[in-house]
């Protein structure tokens, strides 16, 4: 991405939201196992567009199935302009520990239809790759598809044998009656017990938080990540927080809390490719509620 293409990114204003946790999920989310897992019913206030994803909709033909390093408990994007359209995700101590490569989608380039960014499994673009996110593909007639995000990862532990990569779905959408601007994805999450490692497929929401409680001015554009369903022990509350300054291009960071390593490491990777595509939908105005809004033919009051 060059100086001309940043210069004219939209750092949108967003409006206020709620903060609250979303309400208990009434679907089944049942425990799954090694060999299956069960999966959710659709959320009501999901984007009902009819579609399903499928393999031939990835974007990259394999993802690497962990990171060659744990995940730090906060990440911050650190920009270094060159024409490989590279920038890094890091801590403090390491600002360069995964190299992001991010791709416009203009005049054909880059893995998908549209924008897409692509986390390498190192400090490189020519490392494999880790995560990769992007436009799903959609009817230029059918403006609810500009609501669903591709995000590709490693197969399950279970897949592994005949998938190297799967394709999971981001969906945009709002809370019924209220002005919030939700993200919400499915991914399996790991569970250790006395009998031994099993996984649960859980639904996550990341959710836009108002301006009134946002305690660093310096990052006033903020979502939380909250489990979507029946609260677990232990897990009350909310999981992540992503956020980036007024000059959205500038910087966005990710901080994890308390014992996120123990959900497993594909799920903090889909933590992370969901944070930075929602930042780089920011940056254009598409994480905006005027523009979810007007997405779902809302009108504002």
């Amino acid at each position: 991405m060059n100086n001309a293409e940043l210069a004219s990114l939209d750092a949108s204003t967003y409006a206020g939201s709620q903060d609250d946790p979303p309400p208990p999920y009434s679907g089944g989310i049942t425990s799954g196992s090694s060999t299956a897992v069960s999966s959710l019913a659709p959320s009501a206030s999901r984007a009902d567009t009819g579609s399903q994803m499928s393999s031939s909709q990835t974007l990259v033909s394999e993802c690497v199935r962990m990171p060659y390093r744990p995940l730090p408990r906060m990440l911050k994007v650190s920009w270094q302009w060159n024409k490989w359209r590279i920038f890094f995700i890091g801590d403090e101590a390491t600002p360069k520990m995964f190299a992001v490569s991010e791709y416009s989608g203009l005049l054909g380039r880059g893995p998908g239809a549209g924008p897409c960014l692509m986390i390498h499994n190192g400090t490189t673009g020519k490392d494999p790759i880790l995560a990769a996110t992007g436009d799903a593909l959609r009817d230029p007639c059918d403006q609810s598809g500009s609501l669903e995000s591709v995000v590709n990862v490693s197969a399950p532990p279970w897949m592994e044998d005949e998938a190297k990569v799967v394709t999971e779905i981001m969906y945009t959408g709002l809370a019924e009656n209220e002005d919030v601007v939700h993200f919400r994805w499915e991914i399996e999450t790991k569970r250790e017990t006395v009998q031994g490692t099993s996984y649960l497929r859980e639904e996550f929401e990341w959710r836009m938080v108002s301006a009134e409680v946002i305690t660093d001015p310096k990052y006033p554009h903020q979502f939380r990540l909250y489990r979507v369903g029946e609260s677990l022990p232990g897990q009350e509350g909310y999981l992540a927080t992503a956020s980036w300054k007024e000059a959205a291009w500038k910087t966005c960071r990710i901080e994890f809390e308390g014992g996120y390593e123990n959900l497993g490491e594909r799920w903090g990777t889909m933590v992370v490719m969901t944070a930075l595509r929602i930042w780089q939908l920011g940056r254009t105005g598409q994480a905006s509620l005027e523009y979810v809004a007007d997405c779902f033919h809302f009108t504002k009051e």
